[in-house]
């Protein structure tokens, strides 16, 4: 049932309701994302074709055959040469190479040379056309450009004669790798790639159940059911809620809220005021000179009571005030300043800065490295002629790495003090041939001398 009716019986009356629950339970609701048209398929008479979706409605051409069997309630079909139904022309449904789509059915092939199920025609010239079809034994759903090249997703599974199977066919609109695809009973059996590029759109009619470029014989040997259309690529999940574990499932638009009535408030009676009647006073004849005028009798006038004397409330003294202590005052809390920072000054450079003059030609020198040798290693003091320096230190007080090293050299051959001249234990340097370097003295322990008494 594509609705289901809850009966409520009371006394002799029965009322049928639309529930929500059973929309949201078969219809997932994301479905109707890029929905564009939807076909039942249930007309039992007539030539016009339903869209539930409303959009574009179609028409029975050529007397395809209702009211038959379908998966969900009714179907169309068989098809016969000539018989298809024409949803006309409208853009969106006959889609273009940059957009994506979407085509799911059921379908119950008669005959394995199968035929088209639904499909766009490119009409004159070489346009952008589409189909979702059996054909060769096979299911398969085909972006073609027009007489020049057609890019398929064919299907693993052959036609079955007899048996409902659930179709979709998808295009992402792209030309990436595996856009083109084919879903049979919630599998997906096949993928291809498009490959004609930027064409320009089709013309001709979009059809169900035949292909409107060879309606005498492209049309389908076999039954076709709930046909739905979607301007997008449909995920995998979503395809299997169509599919519906083999049961389907139709659209059903979401219900019309009932409107929540506005509440009228009732607007409060002004009580009509009782009305004072107004007293008319008598006329006071005018006497006759010789007749004495009977006095006016004046009515006593109606006397109107004081209200009910209502007495004013004992009166209750106000209490005892009791004054509220100062609060204690809070000591301002000392505010220390922060020190300013005093920038570090410039230093300025006692010395000229300026580099040596350029060396003499012909003129060298010692390296930091052969001095360094000298003095651990003593290894001889050898010129450099390739490296070279002034012949004198860049200032009065200064001295060449030429100098320095003579001076250092000078200095250590003074020194000719051998292990056995040092206490024992105790180190020193040495600058004695064959024991040059850090040394400990052998020589003997010197006595310690007695205190002077």
């Amino acid at each position: 049932m594509k609705k289901v009716l809850i009966g409520i019986v009371s006394g002799l009356a029965m009322t049928a309701i639309n529930t929500r629950a059973t929309y949201s339970s078969e219809w997932p609701e994301n479905l109707n994302s890029g929905l564009v048209s939807y076909y039942k398929l249930d007309e039992t008479t007539g030539t016009s074709v339903a869209d539930s979706v409303g959009s574009y409605p179609g028409t029975n051409v050529g007397s395809v055959p209702i009211n038959v069997t379908g998966k969900i309630d009714k179907a169309y079909g068989d098809f016969i040469a000539n018989s298809y139904v024409d949803l006309g022309t409208p853009a969106v449904l006959r889609g273009a190479y940059n957009q994506p789509m979407s085509i799911s059915l059921w379908a119950n092939a008669s005959s394995t040379a199968g035929g088209y199920l639904f499909g766009g025609y490119g009409g004159s010239g070489n346009l952008f056309e589409y189909r979702l079809a059996a054909w060769g034994g096979k299911w398969y759903f085909e972006i073609t450009k027009k007489n020049v090249a057609g890019y398929d997703a064919i299907s693993t599974t052959s036609v079955a004669i007899g048996t409902w199977v659930h179709l979709v066919g998808t295009f992402n609109g792209t030309g990436n790798a595996n856009g083109i695809k084919i879903y049979v009973n919630g599998v997906n059996e096949g993928s291809g790639t498009y490959g004609a590029g930027a064409i320009g759109n089709g013309t001709g009619n979009v059809v169900i159940g035949n292909f409107a470029g060879d309606i005498s014989s492209a049309y389908m040997r076999g039954k076709i059911d709930e046909v739905g259309f979607w301007s997008r690529e449909l995920s995998q999940a979503e395809v299997n809620s169509l599919y519906n574990s083999g049961n389907g499932v139709t659209y059903e638009p979401p219900p019309t809220p009932t409107p929540t009535p506005t509440v009228t408030s009732t607007p409060t009676t002004t009580p009509t005021p009782t009305q004072t009647p107004t007293v008319t006073p008598t006329r006071t004849p005018t006497s006759t000179p010789t007749i004495t005028p009977t006095p006016t009798i004046t009515p006593t006038p109606t006397v109107t009571p004081y209200p009910t004397y209502t007495p004013y409330p004992t009166y209750t003294p106000y209490p005892t005030y009791t004054p509220v202590p100062p609060a204690p005052a809070t000591s301002t809390p000392t505010i220390t300043t922060t020190p300013m920072i005093t920038p570090t000054p410039t230093i300025t450079p006692t010395k000229s800065m300026d580099p040596p003059s350029l060396p003499s030609a012909g003129s060298g020198m010692y390296t930091i490295e052969q001095i360094y040798d000298y003095m651990t290693s003593g290894t001889a003091l050898t010129v450099e002629p390739g490296f070279q320096e002034p012949t004198s230190g860049p200032g009065p007080t200064m001295k060449t790495l030429k100098q320095l090293g003579d001076d250092i050299k000078s200095l250590y051959e003074q020194c000719d003090v051998t292990v056995a001249d040092v206490a024992t234990g105790k180190k020193f340097f040495s600058t004695v041939s064959g024991s040059w370097g850090l040394q400990m003295g052998t020589g003997l322990i010197q006595p310690t001398p007695s205190p002077t008494p």
